[in-house]
Parts: C-alpha cells; structure tokens; sequence
C-alpha cells in the first residue's frame, strides 16, 4: 500500500491556529508523490470533532498518522486524538512531532503507549524516510522503541534556506474544511506568513528563543526562506483571505525587503490587512512601505509590541538582549500615529511574574503600567490597549527549565495544565496558561494584588473619564 500521511493538529480550547510547519510538509510530501492531509479537531464542536475524525481516517486511510504537539496548548488533545485513531485501526502507525514533541521526545515514547515515533526538529527528510519504510536507526532526527528499549538516532538533519524556498507554506487544499479554518483565522489575527525558522532573539520565558530552539530542534542559527517564496505563497492565498499576520522579525531588512515586493505587485498591493507583531520598533521607511504594500482599511490592522515589563534593566535581562526603551516605545508609537492615523491599532503586552518580581518591584510595575495608559490615552492618535497578563512560560525556554520541577516529564506539563484548567493551580484566577510565579511573593499579597488588577481594569473599561481623572489628579 502506497504511504499516506494524515497529520491532526491537537485540539485545544484555547489555540486552534495550524502551526505552518504542517502546511510545508504537506507540500515537501506532495511533490515527492506522497499523500497528506490536515485534520483540526478544533475546527468543530466538542462532540462532534470525534466522529469527524472517524470519517476522515476511513475516507483517507492513511497508513501513517502524525501529531502535532507543538505549543503546550495542543497537550490537551494529544492523548484524545491518539486513543481515537487506534480506536479505528490499532496497527495504525503513529508520530509525534513540533517544539513540544521535541522536547519530551524520550519521555513521551516511555509514557504514551500509542505512540510509535517522535520526530525531533525539522520534519521533513525524516517523515519522508519514515513513511517510505527506511531502517529507523538510519533514519535522522528519529526516536523510537526497540526491544524495550528507547532508541535515539545518531545524526540531525536541519532543513537549509533553498529546501524552505521551494515548498509551500500556504496549501489551504491539504486541509481538511479549511474555510471553516480560515474564518476563524481571520477573526482572529489572519494568516500567518511562514518566513523561517530559529530566532535571534533569546528571551527567557519563549519555547522559540535562540536557546530553546537548540534544545528541541537542535538549530542554532535562523533560516530564512526567499522573498520570491513568500510572494508566491501571497498569489496562492490572494484568492483564500484578505488578512495576514507576521510575528517573525528576525531582520528588519528582510521584512522590508517583502514589503517592497508586494509594494510593486499589482495583484497584491493592498490586498492584505496586515496585523504585525514587532521585535523592534519599525522606523519611518517600515511604516512608509507598510503604507504602501497593505490596506489600512477593514479590518484595521493591528501592531502588537511586547516590552514585558516597564524596566529597561529587567527587559535587557529577560529578552536576552537589548532591544528599546519604555521611552522609545511610546515616542515610537506616536510616530505610528503621525504616519497612519486612526488607520491601526496598537496593542502592547506587559506580564506578570517574572523571576526578578519583588512585592516592591510588582507595585513600581502597576503605577508604571497605568501612568502608561494614561499619557497613551492622551495622545489621542492611535488606539492603544495595554495589557498586564500572566507569564505564559513555553516548554524548552530557560524559566520552564530553571523553576519547574521535573521539567523534562510530560506528566508534569499535563499535570500543572489539568490544576490550571480546574482553578486548582492558584489561589487566584488565571487568565492564560500561567505556569510560574516567584516563590519569593507571599500569597496573601498575590491575591491582594490579583484583585487591585481587576479593580484598575474594570475602572478603566467601564469608568474610564474616572480612570483617566485620577491618574491626571492624583497620578
């Protein structure tokens, strides 16, 4: 029997995005004569994704299935989707791969009995050997069982800039009910666009920081795909959507390079909204091509920006490198403001806790966060929303591997995401998977505040002359 590939993208009920590595494996498969498709149980109801997947697996029959556990938010589904395909064939072969899968690779194959395989890193010459019958121990990037034992093969495989160049990152044919898939997207953040893979920046508490991407996916230098390859990705989704997302800024030369590109093609300039995630702040020549390339109409795109915390020190220590000021930022913002108008929103991320957080620090945090919002707000030019969340830390980044305790066992990923979904987790609520607070801040002053928190939001969203008549009174 021919090989074939079906590839679930774990459900979760908090991400139902498609990590794009799905999308150019598909592709590399494709062009190879090999069969894939995408399932995402998150594009249907809880109960119906089940007997969804039961008509794919019997209408595709793949003879291979892989999982993908990529963030930690896909950990929810692994295990449910996994005891649904060997419920319909319990010979089926089965794989696992994305940042997560990497990471635990060893520890899942001890512990998860369906699973056969664990991928580690970059995908694509390894899956194709695995499905074409290839000798496991011959096989890179490979993890498998043999004898009772867990086996690790002795050479990695990174896929280079030509091989990323020549695949597709935007087949929306190799997903199964992909406009229900692109709806979703587009209320969301739109599509992302693939541009490489590996970061240059090292930040502490991200699963795709320069050391975690060592640690899982074994690359220590980024790989950038071509600016033709993007632009033909672009012509392939023109017909599909009208909103995509970036959040990859390795090198602003790069990026702007794109922009010029879509800039100068009729059939693409100001097709797109783009929402934007910035590592730096662009400068005039960004926001001038960006004028030019996108609409700025609807949806109004969004530039999201993420200092982390208000000190420059701690932000010089927590992204592992320098990247901009406080002051910088807001100076910045304006500029924005002055180049497209009302035409964008700005959105900025602060988070709490980090390992440096004081009782003193936490509250210098807050005034600091509010008198932000305040001057923002009166500089009327543009919509900014700032935002105080939870630490979310990734899996593989250096606070997961500092102050986790068994951080290498899959379990306890599982184990702390079930206390958090439960409300067990914290005395408190959580609003995003929250997976580390000092230990240093007693719980009495965490909950305290936890409350002023929800206090300063709600005056702030529903007595907002208030809010702002305070902050000008009495700072």
């Amino acid at each position: 029997m021919e090989p074939r590939l079906l590839i679930i993208n774990c459900a979760s009920p908090y991400f139902f995005y498609i990590p794009m590595g799905s999308f150019g494996l598909c592709d590399f498969l494709d062009q190879r004569g090999i069969a894939a498709r995408i399932f995402s149980p998150s594009l249907y109801q809880d109960n119906q994704a089940s007997d969804q997947l039961h008509q794919v697996l019997d209408t595709f029959q793949p003879t291979h299935v892989g999982f993908v556990l990529h963030w930690q938010e896909t950990a929810h589904g692994l295990l449910t989707a996994l005891a649904d395909v060997k419920s319909w064939d319990p010979e089926v072969v089965t794989l696992c791969g994305g940042f997560t899968a990497s990471y635990f690779a060893e520890d899942l194959l001890r512990t998860v009995d369906d699973l056969d395989y664990v991928v580690v890193g970059d995908p694509e010459e390894p899956v194709r050997q695995l499905l074409e019958k290839t000798a496991p121990a011959t096989i890179a990037n490979l993890i498998w069982r043999e004898g009772g034992m867990i086996m690790r093969s002795a050479t990695s495989w990174l896929a280079d800039g030509p091989l990323l160049a020549s695949l597709s990152f935007a087949g929306l044919e190799y997903l199964i009910d992909a406009d229900r898939y692109v709806e979703k997207i587009d209320a969301k953040l739109g599509f992302p666009l693939f541009l490489g893979r590996g970061c240059v920046f090292d930040c502490r508490y991200c699963g795709g920081s320069r050391h975690a991407f060592k640690r899982h996916s074994q690359r220590s230098q980024p790989v950038t795909r071509t600016v033709a390859a993007v632009v033909a990705d672009l012509h392939r989704l023109k017909g599909k959507t009208t909103v995509l997302y970036i959040c990859y800024e390795n090198d602003p030369a790069w990026i702007k390079s794109l922009f010029r590109a879509i800039a100068a093609d009729s059939q693409l300039r100001g097709h797109f909204t783009l929402h934007y995630g910035a590592w730096h702040l662009p400068d005039q020549q960004f926001l001038d091509l960006y004028k030019q390339a996108f609409t700025c109409s609807q949806p109004t795109p969004v530039f999201e920006f993420s200092p982390e915390v208000c000190a420059d020190t701690d932000r010089v220590w927590i992204k592992g490198n320098a990247t901009y000021t406080l002051a910088e930022l807001e100076e910045n913002i304006i500029a924005i403001g002055q180049t497209l108008g009302n035409k964008v929103r700005i959105e900025v991320f602060f988070s709490r806790y980090h390992p440096q957080t004081t009782i003193q620090s936490l509250q210098r945090e807050i005034r600091q966060i509010v008198l932000l919002k305040h001057r923002l707000f009166l500089c009327q030019n543009p919509p900014v929303r700032v935002c105080f969340d939870h630490l979310s830390t990734d899996v593989g980044s250096r606070y997961w591997e500092n102050y986790i305790n068994d951080h290498q066992r899959f379990a306890t990923l599982l184990r702390r995401k079930e206390q958090i979904d439960a409300g067990a987790g914290y005395t408190f609520p959580v609003d995003n998977l929250c997976l580390y607070i000092p230990e240093q801040l007693p719980v009495p002053f965490l909950v305290r505040m936890e409350a002023l928190f929800v206090l300063l939001e709600h005056l702030e969203q529903h007595c907002h002359e208030f809010f702002h008549l305070l902050c000008a009174g009495v700072g």
